[in-house]
């Protein structure tokens, strides 16, 4: 670890070692993701390093912890959360199918009203179903791999 300091011997910044894990993601690694990542998850943890987690579907208890104090802005940034990984897909089919005529706005505002609906722990179990993970694995284990699947699926 080096460190930078001010005239007056003030740290101002510090320097420490690193790493980032690459995971390329084809069909042949699919099969094997788990017991992967498993492995890694153990290298990581024997190590005492950790793994980045700025996901914002938390556990124990579940929550979303989004960066703002500003109630509107934490609602925005949940309904973007779920609509990222498609989360409003059904519900936009349900409401479509009982109202052919609806607006594309009209459809927004109903959809969004339905997301807030779902409580992050709802979340989570709609996620783990998304991305074929295990009920057997614990649920720290379940969401780091969680964590792992969603970056894939961003990518």
């Amino acid at each position: 670890m080096q460190q930078i300091l001010d005239v007056k011997g003030s740290v101002l910044a510090t320097s420490t070692q690193g790493y980032m894990l690459v995971y390329n993601q084809t069909d042949d690694s699919d099969k094997v993701f788990f017991t992967t990542m498993s492995e890694v998850f153990k290298i990581l943890d024997e190590s005492d390093e950790n793994q980045q987690d700025d996901f914002e579907l938390k556990i124990n208890p579940f929550r979303f912890e989004f960066r703002s104090d500003d109630e509107e802005t934490r609602k925005n940034l949940e309904i973007k959360f779920k609509r990222d990984r498609g989360l409003n897909e059904d519900i936009e089919k349900s409401i479509k199918s009982k109202n052919k005529n609806i607006s594309d706005d009209e459809l927004k505002v109903l959809v969004n009203k339905e997301l807030l609906k779902i409580s992050p722990e709802d979340t989570f179990k709609k996620l783990v179903k998304q991305y074929n993970i295990s009920s057997a694995y614990s649920l720290e284990q379940q969401r780091r791999f969680m964590i792992v699947k969603d970056t894939l699926s961003r990518i």
